[in-house]
């Protein structure tokens, strides 16, 4: 039961775990249905203290908390498998979002359609952060690239069926070599989930000729929405200051 998890790790968790904790036992079985950001929200803590909160419990992560306390109930899969895949997402866009945060350096990479997701990208973190780079494709791995990065760096790679090889290799790559990698990819099946640190599972749709690329845009602007949100990063006074450069020189039309 999970009433009796809680109860036997409460006196063990932090201040804000045991205000999460508490929550759960009081919404019962409609903690079941919630998303993580939700739960976060009824508790009035951040996403990350409930993902640890649950791991605190005993759980491998939140999808497990909310299996355990679903069979508890005898509560029907379907019933929050959309749920569950959405708690899945904004666990790893908080972790994507981490990781981009404490890095030293963010580079970012896609090939053909997916380059200007990539270029997109840094585009628009670089009004916040400096440390965004591209790394631009091409038909082979840049051995270069790859030998200035270390551990404390982070790549974002884009990729999605028909999957770019040089990206798949420069993954590869940089799963050998220890440095740690954002997927933005379409499928768990996709050769960049395999070997990513953080996959952010994307679904693409093709049409009668072409792929319908936009839910990659709508994942890139969530990533770094969140990166934003994080206090260290200043993001409003940082566009404010990118925003008035521009404007300074006449950057945008009017």
């Amino acid at each position: 039961m999970i009433q009796s998890v809680i109860h036997t790790h409460f006196d063990k968790l932090t201040v804000k775990g045991k205000i999460v904790a508490s929550e759960i036992l009081e919404l019962g079985d409609q903690a079941c249905f919630m998303t993580v950001r939700q739960l976060s929200e009824h508790a009035n803590v951040s996403t990350l203290t409930v993902v640890r909160t649950v791991r605190d419990l005993g759980f491998d992560g939140y999808s497990d908390f909310q299996k355990t306390l679903r069979q508890q109930n005898r509560i029907q899969d379907s019933a929050i498998d959309q749920n569950s895949d959405d708690a899945l997402f904004e666990i790893e866009i908080n972790r994507g979002a981490d990781m981009i945060t404490n890095a030293r350096q963010v580079y970012v990479t896609g090939a053909r359609s997916a380059h200007g997701f990539a270029s997109y990208t840094v585009y628009m973190a670089r009004m916040v952060f400096e440390k965004f780079q591209l790394i631009a494709p091409s038909g082979s791995i840049n051995a270069e690239d790859l030998a200035i990065m270390s551990d404390e760096d982070v790549i974002i790679a884009f990729s999605s069926r028909p999957y770019s090889s040089e990206t798949v290799q420069l993954i590869k790559a940089a799963h050998q070599l220890g440095i740690s990698t954002i997927a933005i990819t379409d499928t768990d099946n996709s050769p960049l989930a395999k070997l990513a640190t953080v996959v952010l599972k994307t679904p693409i749709k093709r049409g009668p000729f072409l792929y319908r690329m936009a839910p990659f845009l709508t994942t890139v602007e969530q990533l770094l929405e969140t990166c934003f949100n994080q206090p260290d990063a200043r993001a409003k006074d940082r566009i404010k200051f990118f925003a008035d450069r521009v404007n300074s020189i006449r950057g945008y039309w009017r």
